[in-house]
Order: C-alpha cells, then sequence, then structure tokens
C-alpha cells in the first residue's frame, strides 16, 4: 500500500468519517456587518403600488400558497395546510408585510374562484380581489407555478433518490424560489437588482451561499465538549438561509427534521445514506419521485381542468430574507400535516422566512 493508494481511497469515499466525527473543532465566525440596499428612487415611485398574482399547487398533495407580483417578479411559496379563509389570509398576511416594509403597498390581487373567500379580509386591508371567470387563469402565475414545477424535475432527476420525504419535496420548492428571487428578472423593474434585493435589501454573496449544491451529503458540526459524544451528524443539503454568515438549511438524517448550520464537511454520498432518505419517505405513504397532484391526491396532466383546486405549474432578525422560506405559521401548518400522515414529525418548514419574525 503505497501513499497514491490512501489518496485515491480518499478521493472516492472521502474523509474518514471516524476521524469526522470524532475530530471536527467548532469554527470560528467573523464579525458580520449588514448592508442594506436602499430601494431606488425611481422604483418606489413608478412601481409602489404593487399587483400580485396568487394560486395553490400541489405536489404529492401537499399545498403550497403561491404569489408573484407583476412588475417586480418576486415570488413567494408557502406551505399550507388547507384552503380554508383564515389559512389563506394568514398567509396573506405575511406576504404583505414583507412588501410593506420596504414601502410597497399591494392594492390588487389576481386570482381564480378559489380565493372569493377572501374578498372581504382584503377589502379590510385595502386590496382589491380581481377573480378569474370559470375555464380561465391567471396567466401570470400560471407560468410561474410552471416554471417551479419544471425545476422541482430537474432537481428531483439530478439527485440518486428514487422516493422523497414530505420534507425533501417542500425544500425543493423553497430553494428553487429563493434561486428565481436571487437574480434579475428580464422583464423586472430593475437590470441589475434582483426582486429579493429589493424586498428583502439583502443580497447574495457567491461566497457565501454558493458553496454547497441541493442533495449534497454532509456532516454538519455539532456543538463539541469533552465527552464521547460524536461532533457530526448526518445530513442533507437543502438551501441558503441567506443570512450574512452565509449559513445553510439540511436535512437531518436523524430526526427528519430541517436543521440550520453554518459549517459542515462535504462527502460522497454512500448507499447508506439513499437507502435512509428512503427510510424517512416509506414513513409515509407518497408516491415515487415527483408528482403533481390536487389536494384530493389526482394526478393532473400538463392542461389544467376547471375541476383542479387550482392550476399546477417557493432564525434571523432580518427582514423577510425568506419570503422564499416559510414563516412561523406555515411551519406550524407542516408540522401538523406530518404528524397527521405518520411523518417523521417535528417542526417542518419553509416561504415568508424566520427573518419575518
Amino acid at each position: 500500500m503505497t501513499r497514491q493508494d490512501i489518496l485515491r481511497a480518499e478521493d472516492i469515499f472521502g474523509p474518514n468519517l471516524g476521524s469526522v466525527k470524532g475530530k471536527t473543532t467548532r469554527h470560528p465566525t467573523s464579525h458580520i456587518n449588514v448592508t442594506w440596499t436602499q430601494v431606488p428612487e425611481d422604483i418606489s415611485q413608478r412601481h409602489g403600488n404593487v399587483t400580485m398574482a396568487i394560486d395553490i399547487m400541489a405536489i404529492n398533495k401537499i399545498p403550497f400558497m403561491v404569489s408573484i407580483s407583476t412588475h417586480i417578479h418576486f415570488g413567494t411559496a408557502e406551505l399550507i395546510r388547507n384552503k380554508t379563509k383564515r389559512t389563506l389570509l394568514v398567509s396573506m398576511q405575511q406576504i404583505l408585510r414583507a412588501y410593506h416594509a420596504r414601502g410597497f403597498q399591494v392594492t390588487t390581487v389576481l386570482a381564480d374562484g378559489g380565493f372569493e373567500c377572501i374578498r372581504n379580509g382584503l377589502a379590510d386591508m385595502g386590496i382589491t380581489l380581481n377573480v378569474a371567470s370559470r375555464n380561465e387563469h391567471v396567466p401570470e402565475i400560471e407560468r410561474y407555478s410552471r416554471t417551479i414545477k419544471e425545476r422541482v424535475r430537474a432537481i428531483a432527476v439530478s439527485l440518486p433518490f428514487t422516493k422523497y420525504p414530505p420534507r425533501l419535496f417542500a425544500e425543493m420548492v423553497y430553494n428553487i424560489v429563493f434561486w428565481l428571487n436571487s437574480f434579475p428578472h428580464k422583464n423586472g423593474v430593475h437590470a441589475t437588482i434582483s426582486p429579493r434585493t429589493i424586498i428583502t435589501g439583502l443580497a447574495i454573496d457567491f461566497h457565501k451561499h454558493c458553496k454547497i449544491g441541493f442533495g449534497t451529503y454532509v456532516q454538519v458540526h455539532e456543538e463539541g465538549d469533552n465527552s464521547l459524544r460524536q461532533r457530526t451528524s448526518g445530513a442533507i443539503a437543502l438551501w441558503p438561509t441567506g443570512n450574512e454568515q452565509g449559513g445553510h438549511y439540511f436535512l437531518s438524517l436523524h430526526s427528519g427534521k430541517r436543521i440550520n448550520r453554518y459549517a459542515w464537511t462535504e462527502l460522497p454520498m454512500p448507499n447508506e445514506v439513499i437507502a435512509q432518505v428512503h427510510q424517512l419517505a416509506i414513513a409515509v405513504d407518497k408516491y415515487d419521485g415527483i408528482i403533481f397532484t390536487d389536494m384530493d391526491g389526482n394526478i393532473l396532466s400538463e392542461q389544467f381542468s376547471d375541476k383542479d383546486m387550482t392550476h399546477v405549474e417557493d432564525d434571523n432578525n432580518q427582514l423577510p430574507n425568506q419570503m422564499e422560506a416559510i414563516g412561523e405559521h406555515a411551519e406550524e401548518q407542516l408540522s401538523q400535516q406530518s404528524e397527521d400522515t405518520e411523518a417523521i414529525g417535528g417542526e417542518t418548514a419553509s416561504t415568508i422566512g424566520d427573518e419575518l419574525k
């Protein structure tokens, strides 16, 4: 055995797992200077009144409320438990807070007939609801939902899994919406400022937020002590938190919950990890792969029918850094949904973002 044999083994299998779990030390964090980008005055004047399109999409009976502003092109996706009036109004209020905090006023909401129940609630907030006619769709939100749908498929075919736990479905959507918001839209209100920066005031840094891809197997660094407790734990990389420190969300392979960490060690994906993800998926009776359905579980084709409930086509102190991630209300909803379906349980998350608190 030569030194080159050992180096080749590390290239194939990654660093020694025992060394990673036993020798990892805490990484110090650098001082953070948060720089907020002010909304350009011309954007505030010309697009201060916002028109928003909203709809509901479902993946394997997991419903999401999605929205997109027609000029700014800032999108959101929040997991909801049902289509009741209270649930829809709470989701809308979270979205509106993010716009209002940056000086924007949502004046008109475009939706289908499923949102007629919140007309009076929106009117109390000074918002006009425009409902599409029967067999008619709202083009803006339909196209945005289709974009999310395409990118969910693109992520699914690149991962080595054949079954997906509900948590992973949700994080695919949030990851997609996060990155769609992070780049200037070709038909947006500014050529170089992204919708996320306009609404949250925060920009993406390549060196902080582009360090790891969705679905990568890692050992996340935990707080260590002088005991024999392991210093790392296995997880699947999800998407950036968007904070200034460059933190990331991960799917814990032990609890099945979403966790937030700032340090990790990337490793090759072993078969044992793939099997563990499949076990998390088997805990709930779901489909293999990605299936777009209505809330009753009926598989939807590319064409929308009127009987579809909707067309199927997203712990910091900062402002809504993640409209793309779920808020506190939605975390409770997904947690409850996981319990109802005997899923991995616990907190489940993602769109208006923890920063909205």
